[in-house]
């Protein structure tokens, strides 16, 4: 939005919690604001998909304050839906507008049984940091997703593979590219994947790609401490976001002292 759309959202933030610095909006740092998770918990919904706020409709809340439109009006409001299925389809959103709904049927969360495999074209082979040609980015979750081939690639299929990686939204668990492409058959995904899956240990082993956190494949804050490094043979970071919620770094590798000298394990 432009400036003045940001300045009147902040008008309307501080309305909710005058704590809140313009320049201080880190998850961590938001978390500490009492007014506002009050606010969030209040009268927030927030999904993978959208974020809506809606007023609890009590006069005089100490929260919410009173609604400004007539209540008639107001009583026809109702929070967005979430996406929900009804055997192999999901319901029109007339259908679910007005109804109580929860993220269960969300597409990129939707479970699936753990495998360290890749499928081919229905043909499953063990991944390895050697076959991994490539990444693409889920643009639900963020995350690099290691693509693999058996063979190198030929000109055109990484031509084909490049084009595919700028026109195709991909997101976690979902074909690569369509049976008639050059690519089916060729290049593959590992199996099993959602947007909660953390981004595989083949993508640092390879040492093709830049560092992410290996929780949220996030470029940001992603210092190692120095003993670690030192200790460990193989360091996943965590970004300072992920280590506050409990995360710590993915190793591999950890060298123990035994009778004068190191000896690795993994």
């Amino acid at each position: 939005g432009s400036e003045a759309d940001m300045d009147e959202l902040w008008a309307e933030m501080e309305g909710v919690d005058d704590t809140v610095l313009r320049g201080a909006t880190v998850q961590a740092e938001l978390k500490k604001k009492v007014k506002l998770q009050d606010f969030m918990a209040h009268c927030c919904t927030s999904r993978h998909y959208f974020f809506a706020i809606k007023k609890c409709g009590a006069t005089n809340c100490d929260i919410c304050g009173t609604p400004t439109l007539p209540p008639e009006e107001f009583a026809t409001l109702c929070r967005f839906p979430d996406p929900v299925l009804a055997g192999e389809h999901y319901l029109p959103f007339r259908e679910v507008w007005g109804q109580e709904t929860s993220e269960k049927f969300r597409p990129s969360l939707a479970t699936a049984k753990s495998r360290t495999d890749t499928e081919l074209d229905g043909v499953l082979f063990a991944a390895k940091k050697e076959t991994v040609r490539a990444v693409f980015h889920c643009c639900e979750c963020g995350k690099p997703r290691c693509i693999h081939s058996l063979k190198k690639l030929k000109p055109d299929e990484a031509q084909a593979l490049a084009r595919a990686r700028e026109d195709h939204l991909y997101v976690c668990g979902a074909p690569l590219a369509p049976p008639d492409s050059c690519l089916a058959g060729v290049v593959g995904v590992r199996s099993g994947l959602t947007c909660q899956s953390e981004v595989s240990r083949h993508y640092f082993t390879c040492k093709k790609f830049p560092n992410v956190c290996y929780v949220c494949g996030s470029v940001h804050s992603l210092d190692v401490p120095v003993e670690l490094a030192e200790r460990c043979q193989t360091v996943h970071p965590v970004c300072a976001e992920c280590k506050a919620g409990g995360k710590a770094e993915r190793v591999r590798g950890e060298q123990k002292v035994g009778r004068g000298r190191k000896r690795k394990h993994g």
